[in-house]
């Protein structure tokens, strides 16, 4: 069968110029599912100056996500909006540079090393226990930031014998914001402007890099070793050409492995907490499981293989809330996809949310269903229907440690509190790099003990 030209994709006209832009940017949700509804797992996206793709059938996800490096990449105009955040790190380079990278980052997360972190997490959720024990009602999405900053940024610099946190902590946020904004608008006149907010940013990666020198310059003074990504990352070597990083480059992984752990993580455990509390029975049966396995004591890592239902929850709440809500992607080549000639700089957005959602992946996609993800179901659904993370060679690195702090504190914090969302608190969600909320996280504190 002859391929069909790209312009005949389905999909809707939009506005004159605009295209469906301003929907894309004002309410992305419920357009994403809209078309896929009218349209399918394919649709042509009409766009200022040229059209998207928009793709949420699995196999079409596993080709734009198999494909990058190949006849697939990473459109160079998102990287842009990026890269004074980022740098050259894991998530903007390209190529060799990429695969370099990649090369010297993966033993960051080794099982290992994930062991090493999880005194840490025990750490935090320790301290947000005794927060709470004091509180009626909190802002779980504060609450969960915090514990998530503190998280990422001892891991990533062993903070406890550092005396820069708060300045670190506030030029990554305020990194973190710019990022947000650079995708909140179609033309952020921060990419090609020095704005008072490009400034701002310019001025916090400067501060940033500064500290993260002094350090590199005073651990190699002192010889003393540190258990910490950064540690890692002074110390990497590329296995194929012996290489070091330098301290630009390092600074570069740093603030990647921090803008991508952050606020996903956090995110992810909101709305854990949040679906829990609109599902009673799913609690009941959550609790259940804390309290006979852990009895009150504090979950390890080997627990979580004994934790089935807890690890289903949070499999439930990403799919339901993907981190990595839209990818963007660009066809390198010209090349036939789903029956259509893609020309090559064709632009695709593969759409989690909407393959998480599409009644032709799953039964009945709108509902909380945590069973969805028991060992026993495993081959009940499409591997790549299930992408929260994104996949292929460029899934988020971050995964493993995802799958692991996310499960531990929801497990530490569901066995103490039963939280419960505060009449009129309505989820406000935004799309930006990664999805998060921005409203109607207040919950009340309720304490419990094991078997209450």
């Amino acid at each position: 069968m002859t391929a069909l030209d790209a312009r005949s994709i389905p999909g809707p006209r939009g506005l004159p110029v605009l295209g469906v832009a301003r929907d894309l940017l004002v309410r992305p949700f419920d357009l994403i599912e809209e078309v896929v509804a009218e349209y399918g797992g394919m649709v042509r996206l009409p766009l200022p100056l040229r059209s998207a793709i928009l793709l949420s059938d699995p196999e079409l996800v596993r080709f734009a996500l198999l494909e990058t490096e190949r006849a697939v990449r990473k459109p160079p105009s998102m990287i842009k909006r990026i890269h004074l955040a980022l740098g050259m790190g894991l998530v903007t380079s390209q190529g060799d540079l990429w695969r370099r990278n990649r090369r010297i980052a993966n033993p960051v997360f080794t099982r290992d090393r994930l062991q090493a972190l999880v005194p840490l997490v025990t750490a935090v959720a320790d301290k947000t226990i005794e927060r709470w024990r004091t509180l009626d009602e909190v802002d779980l999405k504060t609450e969960m930031s915090r514990a998530m900053l503190e998280l990422v940024i001892d891991g990533l610099f062993d903070s406890a014998s550092m005396n820069h946190f708060d300045e670190v902590a506030a030029s990554l946020l305020e990194l973190l914001r710019f990022t947000v904004k650079m995708f909140v608008s179609a033309l952020p006149p921060h990419m090609y402007f020095p704005t008072p907010t490009r400034l701002r940013a310019e001025y916090h990666r400067r501060r940033f890099d500064r500290i993260v020198a002094e350090m590199i310059a005073d651990r190699r003074a002192e010889g003393r070793q540190h258990e910490d990504v950064l540690a890692f990352f002074m110390d990497a070597v590329d296995e194929t050409t012996g290489e070091a990083l330098s301290i630009e480059e390092i600074a570069d992984e740093v603030r990647t492995m921090f803008l991508a752990g952050y606020e996903t993580t956090a995110t992810a455990l909101v709305f854990a907490f949040r679906l829990i509390s609109e599902h009673p029975e799913a609690r009941t049966k959550l609790e259940e499981e804390l309290d006979e396995v852990l009895g009150g004591r504090t979950p390890t890592l080997d627990d979580l293989s004994d934790l089935p239902y807890t690890m289903q929850v949070f499999h439930e709440a990403l799919r339901l809330y993907p981190p990595a809500w839209l990818i963007g992607r660009e066809m390198a080549e010209t090349a036939e996809v789903g029956g259509y000639v893609l020309p090559a700089g064709t632009l695709m957005f593969v759409s989690p949310w909407a393959a998480h959602r599409s009644p032709h992946n799953w039964d009945e996609p709108r509902a909380f269903r945590p069973e969805r993800f028991a060992a026993e179901n495993r081959d009940s659904y499409h591997k790549f229907a299930f992408v929260p993370f994104g996949g292929g060679s460029r899934k988020c690195i971050g995964t493993n440690l995802a799958m692991l702090e996310g499960p531990l504190l929801l497990a530490s914090l569901a066995q103490k509190f039963r939280l419960e969302s505060l009449p009129g608190e309505q989820l406000v969600l935004r799309g930006g790099v990664t999805l998060s909320v921005e409203g109607g996280t207040r919950m009340r504190v309720e304490p419990r003990s094991p078997g209450a």
